[in-house]
């Protein structure tokens, strides 16, 4: 199905949105995101838009599944949680 991320699927995010899908992972909600790195809650919600778009998917969840299988972070491989 074309709206399926592949296994293969790179996906380079800025600095700021690995430092964002990092507190994501760790079950952080946008808010606390917003407030830990002290910018905008709408900032935060365009960035994980960004991502989502980046990895031609339609979920942050669908952005996660892609990196733990194959994606790349600054051309560094991303562990599996």
């Amino acid at each position: 199905m074309a709206d399926e991320i592949t296994d293969d699927t790179m996906i380079n995010l800025s600095p700021r949105e690995a430092e964002i899908l990092a507190l994501i992972r760790a079950g952080k909600r946008s808010k606390e995101i917003a407030a830990e790195l002290g910018i905008a809650l709408n900032t935060v919600h365009a960035h994980r838009r960004n991502m989502i778009e980046k990895a031609s998917a339609r979920s942050m969840l669908q952005v996660i599944a892609a990196i733990d299988s194959a994606a790349t972070l600054d051309g560094q491989t991303v562990p599996a949680k």
